[in-house]
């Protein structure tokens, strides 16, 4: 049985022959980061569109983030190209009941085999998982946009949410980080220089 669509997310890091080991772990962190918010904000629309309270969602979610983070990946490395720096990385609409059903409040828990439960988990599956990815990606970006050396600077849609194969991509670009510091009296004297105008 086909339990509806597969979310492929490229991150890409334009032609920079200049990247390090650290530019490359820094890539992963961001596409791990990336994907564990897609999923937990995936979860939170399933849980909305089975109408589970507020305070059941608020606690799985929780349980979630707190350990599913550190024991697995829900997402498979497709591929990595090397040059213009390219991650294809695979999510299943299907990994979703995994990780629900491991750390799913009991209380849905009982309510598992009821059968129209079971339907709405399926349609679920099939018409609404991951139309929100791009937003919940955008989202991201926002919150955390630097990873080391890494900046996220885009994200796309390569095809339609509606499809059963829904591409993302993510633009990365590489920006150097410049310490310099001031004494505190020249801070103070630039600030009286720009007070007096």
């Amino acid at each position: 049985m086909s339990y509806g669509k597969k979310l492929r997310v490229i991150f890409s890091i334009g032609d920079n022959n200049d990247l390090t080991t650290n530019d490359f772990v820094a890539l992963f962190e961001c596409a791990d980061d990336i994907i564990w918010n897609i999923m937990e904000q995936e979860m939170l629309n399933f849980l909305d569109y089975i109408k589970l309270p507020s305070d059941n969602r608020i606690e799985t979610i929780s349980q979630v983030h707190r350990l599913a983070r550190k024991t697995f990946s829900p997402a498979e490395v497709e591929y990595i190209k090397k040059g213009s720096w390219n991650i294809g990385v695979v999510i299943l609409g299907s990994i979703l009941l995994f990780v629900l059903k491991k750390y799913l409040h009991p209380t849905v828990l009982e309510a598992w085999n009821e059968s129209c439960l079971r339907e709405k988990i399926i349609e679920f599956l099939r018409e609404k998982v991951f139309m929100g990815a791009k937003r919940s990606v955008e989202q991201s970006a926002v919150i955390k946009r630097r990873y080391r050396s890494l900046t996220i600077a885009k994200v796309g849609d390569l095809s339609n949410p509606t499809s059963e194969e829904y591409e993302i991509e993510i633009q990365l670009t590489k920006s150097m980080i410049v310490d310099y510091k001031k004494s505190e009296k020249e801070l103070l004297e630039e600030f009286v220089k720009k007070l007096k105008g």
